[in-house]
């Protein structure tokens, strides 16, 4: 536990660009079907507050056992949250992957916890966390 996160806790992803300081990337973060233990309506994102790069929302796709589905995104750099809701409910026990395109990376390197929470339809429940991507930034 080196990172500060169990690993069971811990989340795959891809760069696709490789991850360099201030460049756009694509970030692609991956919840992995065991994970998925619930259907889920909301997917949230946080991140700390010395990372510095940008997303953009209308550049967040959904994949759902690698289909792409409609969702609405919005990204809150003051709240540090990236929200992303799929137009239908996620079933359980599928795989998902939170494509972000056209992110800009900061403009110093580091690693950086995004951890994962998602909500149930309905969403009364508090909101359940998934595990953390810990990206690493060159």
């Amino acid at each position: 536990m080196f990172s500060g996160v169990k690993s069971g806790d811990q989340l795959p992803f891809r760069l696709d660009f490789g991850g360099q300081v201030n460049s756009i990337d694509r970030y692609r973060l991956r919840i992995p079907a065991q994970k998925m233990i619930s259907a889920s309506s909301h997917f949230k994102i946080s991140y700390p507050n010395y990372y510095k790069g940008t997303f953009d929302a209308k550049c967040i796709e959904v994949l759902v056992n690698h289909n792409k589905v409609p969702a609405q995104s919005s990204w809150d750099p003051q709240a540090l949250t990236i929200e992303i809701v799929p137009t239908d409910p996620v079933p359980p026990h599928s795989s998902v992957e939170l494509v972000l395109s056209n992110a800009m990376t900061p403009t110093s390197g580091g690693t950086f916890h995004f951890a994962c929470e998602v909500l149930s339809p309905g969403g009364v429940p508090p909101p359940l966390y998934l595990g953390t991507w810990i990206v690493s930034i060159q």
